[in-house]
């Protein structure tokens, strides 16, 4: 389960990973957060987005909570993208929290943040594994602690950031400041040069 901030809106991107070797056509469940809206449903091919297969999904009730049923035909990945909620604005801050269930019975459940570039502050609970893995376009990816949750555990993730990028540490004098005291020194240089002429000529 990833939560991705995105556009102003918590989305959830939820997937499964079936064991080498699955034969294929396989049925997966996926969960879904209460009060979700499912916006794609389907099977991940490779990298490129576009070659994804959306498939056809209806939403069940599990233990504790919905998920998403379909079939995979071509791959052993299968995904669902959601938007749970609205991010919540105070300020320069922005926060939101998700409440996952596992509503169908998983080997391991993976958790993990992915946020946009040039933010500050960011806090994050549970408390994120090392440092986050940054991508070409300087977004971040928060690795959670794993976790084997039984049909109808349930773990809450919460995160806040500020929008207002770090500062760069201070190094010292700015390029200003060091051209008008080099300006400066110089006005010195010169005014001493010009009495130093006077003495000698007088």
């Amino acid at each position: 389960m990833q939560i991705w901030p995105q556009n102003g809106q918590t989305v959830v991107i939820a997937s499964c990973q079936l064991p080498p070797g699955t034969k294929l056509p396989a049925l997966v469940r996926i969960p879904v957060v209460a009060g979700a809206n499912v916006e794609w449903a389907g099977e991940i091919l490779g990298a490129d987005a576009s070659s994804d297969i959306a498939r056809e999904y209806r939403l069940v009730d599990g233990v504790g909570g919905k998920y998403a049923e379909f079939y995979l035909t071509k791959s052993l990945h299968g995904q669902v993208d959601s938007v749970a909620s609205t991010l919540s604005v105070s300020g320069t801050t922005i926060s939101t929290s998700v409440d996952w269930v596992q509503s169908v019975t998983s080997s391991e459940t993976l958790f993990s943040v992915r946020l946009p570039a040039g933010l500050s502050e960011v806090k994050i609970t549970p408390k994120p594994e090392g440092e986050p893995v940054e991508n070409d376009s300087g977004e971040l990816l928060y690795e959670l602690p794993s976790q084997v949750l039984k049909a109808g555990e349930a773990q809450t993730v919460t995160l806040s950031y500020s929008t207002v990028p770090e500062v760069e540490p201070d190094t010292g004098l700015s390029a200003n400041t060091i051209i008008f005291s080099l300006l400066g020194v110089l006005g010195l240089a010169i005014v001493a040069l010009v009495v130093v002429v006077r003495r000698r000529s007088s």
